[in-house]
């Protein structure tokens, strides 16, 4: 039994991440479950959602910056006959799949034209002479952002 425990706590050190993203995926499903039976106003929703939205725009902003120091660390390791090699099918598979990814935008862009029906929306308010109005939360949040 002793041998058992001793196993399990090996094994829980060594994947201690593993365990703990998955206990907050758990308890943050749980908990939003929970807090959505209170029927929070959008004030409250919006204040809740704030610091994931800050998190998601900060982990945006270091992918690129990760890309390409990984990619330039990984030619550095390399000699140099082959680094020019591989550096040059790097760069001609990167510079092409951006060029993909920005033609296919374009293609969906034009073709679906998201947010079409919101900007009509805006458009009528705005031309019966009301604005959107702003509340102070909505600017102390923006200004954060």
């Amino acid at each position: 039994m002793a041998i058992w425990i001793d196993q399990a706590l090996v094994c829980l050190r060594k994947h201690m991440l593993l365990f703990a993203t998955v206990i907050a995926v758990v308890l943050g499903f749980t908990i939003g479950l929970l807090c959505r039976q209170l029927k929070p106003s959008p004030k409250v929703i919006i204040l809740i959602s704030f610091p994931g939205e800050i998190f998601l725009r900060l982990m945006k902003m270091l992918i690129l910056p990760l890309i390409v120091s990984s990619i330039i660390t990984g030619l550095a390791n390399l000699n140099n006959k082959s680094a020019s090699k591989i550096g040059l099918y790097t760069i001609v598979y990167y510079i092409s799949t951006t060029v993909l990814a920005t033609i296919i935008g374009l293609i969906l862009v034009l073709t679906i034209r998201p947010g079409d029906v919101a900007n009509n929306n805006v458009m009528s308010v705005r031309s019966s002479g009301g604005a959107p109005s702003a509340s102070a939360l909505d600017v102390f949040l923006d200004l954060v952002r």
